[in-house]
């Protein structure tokens, strides 16, 4: 089993009302040979966990690039520049080859590198909620789901009971030979109901999920009540970070969830693999 740590999740039995992707249902691509290369993947860019591989700064913001079907992605943009610029060089990125930018939602750890995206990409699509105000430039409201490359989708899910004032967040939903593949930011729309929703996209039960869920922030037992819920929805592997980073919220995980639990680092390739 891969090194644990930290956590994932949302702890609201809340049941939030999500963009109806009702009936739609999304094919996983077939082949006879499953291709594994460094074409596709994931990897951490800005994030609150120690990183081991060298070079690479850590602080309180979120970003995670995707790379997939020759699409280069940056969800979230961390909270400063100077971190994000440096990470992204530490990961042999140029910004002005990226081809999209998804902001989750509006808080200042989420898109904080913004800034220095604009003026090194101008041209580049910047992908957030509706109704969320964004500075700098034009954005792409996204109210439902949007295809982004073959194997890749940004997902707006919805609820009532805001956290934090925010009710409406985006994840990215990767198709994979092994299942989809799930980030999220801080899940203040209930990591579970994002879960469900892609489940509801893709016809899968989620096979990985990364990224926070403001477990930190919450009680023992409703911890406790979300890993017992991924548990029930059928995800296999959870990679906790940003505001889910915390070891009592681990042990919590580690007592409660019956899949792997892996540690999320800045820096830390996840390969993406898909038959071809």
């Amino acid at each position: 089993m891969a090194a644990r740590s930290i956590v994932i999740a949302q702890a609201r039995n809340t049941a939030g009302i999500f963009t109806a992707i009702a009936a739609l249902c999304l094919p996983l691509p077939s082949g006879a040979e499953t291709e594994v290369t460094d074409t596709d993947y994931l990897q951490v860019i800005t994030d609150v966990t120690a990183s081991t591989e060298q070079g690479y700064r850590s602080e309180f913001g979120y970003a995670v690039l995707v790379v997939m079907d020759g699409v280069r992605l940056l969800f979230d943009t961390g909270v400063t520049a100077g971190v994000l610029q440096h990470n992204l060089r530490q990961a042999g990125v140029d910004a002005a080859d990226l081809d999209f930018v998804v902001l989750s939602h509006n808080h200042p750890d989420h898109i904080g590198g913004l800034a220095y995206i604009r003026r090194a990409a101008p041209a580049v699509p910047v992908l957030a909620p509706p109704k969320q105000g964004i500075d700098g430039g034009p954005v792409e409201r996204i109210n439902g789901v949007r295809r982004l490359a073959d194997h890749l989708y940004v997902l707006r899910t919805h609820t009532d009971e805001p956290t934090a004032g925010i009710s409406d967040e985006l994840s990215l939903v990767a198709l994979t030979d092994e299942g989809p593949y799930l980030v999220t930011a801080c899940s203040h729309t209930g990591l579970a109901s994002i879960v469900e929703a892609t489940t509801r996209l893709t016809g899968q039960a989620v096979y990985f999920q990364t990224g926070g869920a403001r477990l930190k922030f919450r009680q023992r037992e409703d911890t406790a009540a979300v890993a017992r819920r991924l548990d029930a929805l059928g995800v296999r592997r959870i990679s906790p970070g940003h505001c889910s980073v915390d070891h009592a919220v681990t042990r919590v995980l580690e007592e409660n969830f019956s899949g792997q639990l892996e540690l999320s680092e800045v820096g830390r390739r996840v390969p993406l693999r898909v038959s071809r």
